[in-house]
């Protein structure tokens, strides 16, 4: 529902906040992209707070409709 997408994107947002102030990440960050200038390890994975206010609920149904299939599932016993 709208309230649980507002109450994830804000637990996002605040993980996100976290690490831009994090020494680790940061220094993560800075040698992926000198190591892969080029690849899409040296691109930010976890969004920007712009892209994430912008996903809606219809996204993410979306998304899981297309990725979350029989097809692709593996079950390990």
């Amino acid at each position: 529902d709208t309230a649980r997408m507002i109450e994830m994107k804000a637990q996002f947002d605040a993980l996100r906040r976290r690490r831009q102030e994090s020494p680790d990440y940061l220094a993560s960050r800075a040698l992926a992209s000198m190591v892969y200038p080029s690849h899409p390890y040296a691109q930010q994975s976890d969004g920007t707070q712009v892209t994430m206010q912008a996903i809606t609920r219809e996204d993410v149904r979306a998304f899981a409709a297309q990725h979350i299939t029989r097809e692709r599932m593996v079950v390990l016993a």
